[in-house]
């Protein structure tokens, strides 16, 4: 009888790493799969949330077209002084805080950055800017609630390590963007862009798998759509292409441009501008919704709101019917 070699047997406690080690592989799935799904639920419902908001304005200010020269300047009032009341960490567009947490060593910066209820004050105060009129978009608040909320549920599981609550943060903004936007693929790179300097330490198989299933979760619910409609416009042909890079750079300069203005200085007038909405940032915001709100009247209300239906009927060619006036317009 040949004698039992216990030396290749796994001892209690190398078992006991072994189901650990699985354990902790699984949990991490968990945390990115089930973070995502949950991530496209809320980028879903703060969509809605957004596109009722605005669509509530736009039924107003249809029947009284008066009314924004009233609503905007008092809404964007108020939203000043609860920002700077109560929701101070809530202010900016998030993406420059998802950002932070991502470099951020410390845990407690992390925890403060991604809390939940400050990413929650961060979309409501965007979705009461679409209620009187903003211009503003939702990304960036998307891509911070995504964030924090994956952020939050793989902390609950017990995951704490750098590289894990990278992947989870990088994961969380990128399948904001891709359930908002039905973009699982725009989610993909605006994690590699905006959010992670180096792919190969920071991308995994999981994160991009958090991102499709982000995506997913807006073709289960919504169906096969397209946000920005579809484009059925031909492929320019000889010297049509040189339209190209002249449109590229030509949106490059004017994006530049308008990066330039809204970052704050303390240079030239714009320098001025920040001085004055440091010292009266109520009375700054009320003045900035009456000068919209003018712009609107002048413009037949087309600054109001996001912007993405008067971008989705100009991709598609269509007629733009004005939601809050009365004025229509057709584009070829």
């Amino acid at each position: 009888m040949q004698p039992v070699d216990r030396s290749t047997q796994p001892t209690p406690r190398r078992l006991d790493r072994i189901v650990y080690a699985r354990w902790r592989k699984w949990r991490q799935r968990v945390a990115f799969w089930v973070g995502a799904l949950l991530v496209g639920l809320v980028a879903l419902a703060f969509a809605w949330l957004a596109d009722h908001a605005f669509g509530l304005f736009a039924a107003v200010a249809q029947h009284y077209r008066w009314a924004p020269l009233i609503i905007t300047p008092a809404g964007f009032a108020l939203l000043a002084w609860l920002s700077h009341r109560w929701f101070s960490q809530a202010r900016g567009s998030g993406i420059p805080q998802v950002i932070a947490a991502l470099e951020s060593p410390t845990r407690s910066f992390r925890r403060q950055v991604l809390a939940v209820p400050v990413a929650a004050a961060r979309m409501l105060l965007t979705v009461g800017a679409l209620l009187v009129g903003g211009s503003v978009g939702r990304e960036g608040p998307t891509v911070h609630l995504g964030a924090a909320v994956i952020y939050a549920f793989g902390t609950r599981l017990g995951l704490h390590g750098r590289r894990t609550v990278s992947g989870l943060i990088l994961a969380g903004g990128a399948a904001g963007i891709a359930a908002a936007f039905n973009t699982p693929l725009a989610g993909i790179v605006f994690a590699i862009e905006e959010l992670s300097r180096t792919f190969e330490q920071r991308f995994s198989g999981l994160v991009l798998t958090a991102v499709v299933i982000g995506g997913m979760v807006t073709l289960g619910l919504m169906g096969p759509y397209s946000y920005f409609g579809e484009i059925g416009a031909p492929l320019p042909q000889g010297w049509q292409w040189a339209a190209v890079p002249a449109f590229g750079v030509l949106g490059g300069l004017l994006g530049g441009l308008y990066v330039k203005l809204v970052l704050p200085t303390d240079r030239g007038w714009l320098g001025k501008l920040c001085a004055v909405r440091t010292r009266w940032p109520v009375r700054f915001a009320a003045g900035c919704g009456m000068a919209l709100a003018v712009l609107g009247l002048l413009t037949g209300n087309y600054v109001f709101g996001t912007g993405y239906e008067q971008t989705r009927s100009l991709l598609e060619g269509h007629a733009i019917t004005d939601r809050v006036g009365h004025r229509t317009r057709a584009f070829p």
